[in-house]
């Protein structure tokens, strides 16, 4: 599919600045002749929503670029990852703006307070201590914690449940997404991953922890 319109979205490489062998450079653009596909050689690819990106890039021996996408596109349901025949490669973002970019993308916008409990359209609740916890109730609401030992959760649909300190754990409402952070012991990021809620693989007001880059119901 060809497209006039400009794609945005974030893209990973190693520490060098290399994907699929080949090398790339920041602010210099791209562009092949063949038609672009998705998991094949064939394309520049990225993720529109920038959270996705941790699943092809981890934390930690990676590096990402904002980037622009356009010419013939090819994408699916399943993700946001697109492949394009046209890219340009913009200014590097850590992790932090990853994840701002990211809880942009699942919604458009969200008004925070700073009381752990909230509820109402696009509410949000805020909790930053060890063992403390954040729960938001409403449509496009949201709750965010990073203590050690802390909660998130949502009950409100297109909400998100965020956890990225260490051994957290979050839980949401059906259609609605967590995001959550796996930490060693020295509170490093090993990695960041997120999931809609869907009734089927990730279930409603259950809640999660992420161990081995898997999302784990916590019993």
């Amino acid at each position: 599919m060809k497209t006039n319109k400009i794609i945005k979205g974030v893209k990973g490489f190693d520490e060098k600045m290399m994907c699929r062998d080949f090398q790339y450079e920041e602010g210099k653009e791209y562009e092949i002749k063949e038609t672009p596909v998705r998991c094949t050689d064939n394309g520049f690819h990225f993720c529109e929503n920038p959270l996705e990106v941790f699943g092809y890039y981890s934390p930690g021996n990676s590096v990402y670029h904002e980037v622009e996408g356009s010419g013939e596109v090819d994408r699916c349901d399943d993700d946001s990852k697109v492949a394009v025949s046209k890219i340009k490669i913009s200014v590097k973002i850590g992790i932090k703006q990853i994840i701002e970019n990211g809880i942009k993308f699942i919604f458009e916008r969200v008004k925070f307070t700073e009381e752990s409990n909230t509820t109402g359209y696009q509410s949000g609740a805020q909790a930053t201590g060890n063992q403390s916890g954040a729960q938001a109730t409403g449509y496009r609401s949201m709750s965010s914690v990073n203590g050690d030992y802390s909660t998130s959760s949502v009950d409100g649909k297109e909400s998100a449940a965020c956890g990225l300190g260490y051994k957290n754990k979050a839980k949401a409402s059906l259609n609605s997404w967590i995001i959550l952070s796996e930490r060693n012991n020295n509170n490093e990021i090993l990695c960041i991953k997120t999931a809609k809620i869907d009734g089927n693989k990730m279930k409603a007001d259950t809640w999660y922890i992420l161990e081995n880059g898997k999302f784990i119901i916590e019993k």
